[in-house]
């Protein structure tokens, strides 16, 4: 129960906590065993079962050494008869010093091989006893060992208290032993303690009711028991056997097993009452017994009760408590507890401005917890030192807490706050670079202000100072009343660059030629001497220059300056000596007749012929016939161009040869009549006609590739005179000509 101390506000408080620093525990007889496994080997035991306890046993023996790596472990197997007939059989199979045990160390000795199939245990144990292998120098010696024998029993035997048949009853012939006699006298003369693992045997209703007489702990099975009055651990009313189908461990049973084989263990809690006066609990335990209790409070002083209280003073004490058990276990348990004292915080009230913090408490105690209230304002109720920033004036109390629950009266502190003043003022403003801004809020005469940084201000200290930052720049504003309470609030200079605007390279023109003018940089442009961004004209002659103003998105502006040069076109003009000309002479002589050219370039319009001279004297080539567009281009010394064009006419020359005579004689030569014409004629007006003397027309073709062959209507002609007429149209124009001759055939 927690006792309230109330003491003054500047007063030591102090209160006792107990602390459990550490605990260590000491047992002297509890860990030490001999484990002595008695497994059932007689003929009701199959092989299969067989190895199952074998791999039990090694598991169960693996855990027990890894608990306590100095318990000796032996195994037995038995399968006795009943003791009138074969009484006595028994393998120590592990003795002592074989350990640790492992299913590949030991082996079935009995079983159905040797006819053994009764598993009648007490005799196997009394021939055990009265071979004197438990005694002083026998082979399980446990006479003279200082550790308590655990035996722990595997079987499917069940009570039987006749002479013959599976049975763990003693049965008649053992001297002076009768009941479950032969067990408790193991457990009365060497402190024996009986686990029994129970296998369910072919009658289910009897098997159970022999197990529980005989064990002395372990087990859940809650079915019927088998009395055992003589049993020095009492008449065995609570079944404590392992009932089960199998010999096959899990790991629970395991565990269990191997926690039934503690002993005593020595533990306790305890209370305060904030006085330094202590209440303790013991919470020991033991599978026997306790019979007295040992305390030592480390102050000099002690306690043999179960639960004994004490008072302490200030400090560290280790705490004792040895426990026994009615078999003479010992068990120790050492608590180190402090006790501890509780200091308040002098504390004093104090003022603030509403903008400001501040902290409150004094350092943290080791053992102490903290707790003001109200929280409202604090960055933590729970720490020794919160920092503190009410809105309004505040009164917080502390209470202050030991670990065993013990607190102080509360203490109190008020913070006072005072108001901060209000600051309205625009928080950012956007300039040009080189442009100027007010800032700041409206004046008050009866607060001072206080500008940084202050470079770039007309006055640091005005209310509204005019900024004329070259970069972005935040200006803060420290504002104070005449309470001595400030506020600061900061506004923001934002500087944009000018553009960087372009009007473009500056251009040479020629006269007439267009332009479009367009500047870069900025989103609008206005363009001096008449021209609009982006629209095509023509610039007046000579050098002028345009100056293009461009505003970008923030309205910042900037100007570039594009120089144009118009030059003067030259004027090109020849004259030819003749225009018209015959296939038959085709040499032209030109007459340059051009102003302000410095080069010239000739084409004479037959897709041949090119000339740079000034003047040249140019020829056509054979077969170049009609109009040629002869072309002049002028060139001046600023590369203006002016170009000028003049027609030739070339008349083609109608040229043609007739022969005067032919010999159709059938040999190689000359059989055929045909007129010879070379140029100067349209092919496709053409007429040829041959007559006899008398007029007739023999022969006409209008092909001029065919001529006569000096027959007539299919006969050949007779030798002599003939007249020819040839009609022609000309090739450059729609006039026609008539020929005609005469000419003789000879054969």
């Amino acid at each position: 129960m927690i006792n309230m101390q109330f003491l003054t506000r500047f007063l030591l408080f102090l209160s006792f906590v107990i602390l459990g620093q550490s605990a260590w525990a000491q047992q002297t007889c509890g860990t030490c065993k001999d484990v002595i496994f008695i497994v059932d080997n007689s003929g009701s035991i199959d092989d299969w079962e067989f190895s199952t306890m074998q791999t039990s046993i090694d598991q169960l023996s693996n855990q027990i050494l890894a608990s306590n790596p100095t318990t000796r472990i032996a195994v037995i197997q038995y399968g006795g008869e009943d003791v009138t007939l074969n009484p006595g059989l028994y393998d120590i199979s592990v003795p002592f010093s074989s350990n640790p045990v492992t299913v590949a160390s030991w082996n079935r000795v009995f079983g159905p091989a040797a006819n053994i199939y009764n598993d009648f245990l007490p005799a196997s144990m009394a021939s055990m006893r009265l071979d004197g292998i438990w005694d002083a120098g026998g082979e399980l010696d446990i006479v003279s060992s200082p550790c308590r024998p655990v035996f722990i029993l595997f079987t499917d035997a069940y009570g039987n208290a006749e002479g013959w048949g599976s049975t763990l009853f003693n049965a008649g012939g053992l001297p002076g032993l009768v009941g479950y006699g032969e067990y408790n006298y193991m457990k009365t003369t060497y402190d024996a303690t009986f686990i029994v693992y129970h296998v369910t045997a072919d009658d289910p209703t009897v098997a159970p009711l022999v197990g529980s007489a005989i064990s002395s702990v372990g087990g859940s099975y809650t079915g019927p028991i088998d009395p055992n009055p003589g049993d020095p651990e009492g008449s065995q009313t609570i079944p404590r056997n392992y009932y089960t189908g199998s010999f096959q461990f899990n790991p629970v049973t395991v565990n269990d097993i191997v926690a039934n084989m503690a002993n005593t263990q020595s533990s306790f809690d305890y209370t305060d009452d904030c006085t330094g006066f202590v209440e303790f609990q013991s919470t020991s335990s033991s599978s026997q017994t306790i019979i007295s209790w040992e305390w030592d409070f480390g102050d000099g002083s002690g306690s043999t009760l179960e639960d004994p209280s004490h008072t302490f003073s200030p400090g560290t004490y280790d705490v004792s408590l040895i426990v026994e058990g009615d078999l003479g276990c010992r068990d120790t348990i050492v608590e180190t507890l402090e006790i501890i004292q509780i200091v308040p915080f002098a504390v004093s009230d104090t003022s603030i401005c509403s903008s400001d913090q501040i902290v409150l408490g004094e350092p943290a105690v080791a053992g102490q917890s903290y707790q003001w209230s109200p929280a409202t304002g604090l960055s933590s109720a729970t720490v020794a030192q919160p920092t503190a920033s009410p809105n309004a004036t505040t009164t917080y109390s502390l209470v202050i807490t030991g670990d065993n629950g013990c607190q102080t009266s509360a203490e109190t502190v008020q913070v006072t706050v005072s108001s901060s003043p209000a600051i309205n003022m625009t928080n950012s403003h956007s300039i040009c670079i080189g442009d100027d801004v007010t800032i700041g809020p409206v004046e008050n005469p009866a607060f001072t202000y206080a500008w940084t940084p202050s470079t770039t201000l007309s006055d640091a200290a005005a209310a509204q100072p005019v900024a004329n930052p070259q970069t972005t720049t935040t200006y803060t504003l420290t504002l104070t009343t005449p309470s001595g309470c400030s506020g600061t609030a900061s506004t923001t200079v934002t500087v944009h660059p000018l553009p960087n605007v372009s009007a473009g390279p500056d251009l040479q023109l020629c006269y007439g030629d267009t332009v479009v003018l367009s500047g870069f940089g900025a989103i609008s442009y206005q363009w001096s001497g008449g021209a609009v961004n982006g629209d095509e004209f023509v610039p007046n002659s000579g050098t002028i220059s345009y100056t293009v103003t461009g505003t970008d998105g923030f309205g910042c502006v900037n100007s570039d300056v594009l120089v144009i040069t118009t030059y003067a076109l030259p004027q090109a003009d020849f004259m030819v000596d003749n225009q018209v000309l015959s296939s038959l002479d085709t040499e032209v002589e030109f007459t340059n007749q051009s102003n302000n050219a410095a080069s010239y370039f000739w084409s004479f319009g037959d897709g041949v012929g090119t000339s740079t001279e000034t003047s040249p004297v140019y020829e056509f080539e054979d077969g170049v016939y009609g109009t040629m567009p002869v072309m002049l281009i002028a060139t001046s010394p600023e590369g203006c161009v002016d170009t000028a064009f003049v027609y030739l006419l070339i008349n083609e020359e109608t040229i043609f040869y007739v022969p005067n005579a032919f010999t159709p004689n059938g040999d190689e030569y000359n059989n055929e009549f045909t007129p010879v014409i070379t140029s100067g004629y349209d092919i496709y007006n053409y007429s040829f006609f041959l007559y006899n003397r008398w007029g007739e027309i023999i022969f006409e073709s209008h092909d001029p590739s065919k001529g006569w062959n000096g027959n007539y209507n299919g006969t050949p002609a007779p030798d002599g005179l003939y007249t020819w007429r040839m009609d022609l149209k000309l090739k450059n124009n729609d006039d026609k000509e008539t020929y005609s001759g005469h000419v003789t055939l000879i054969k």
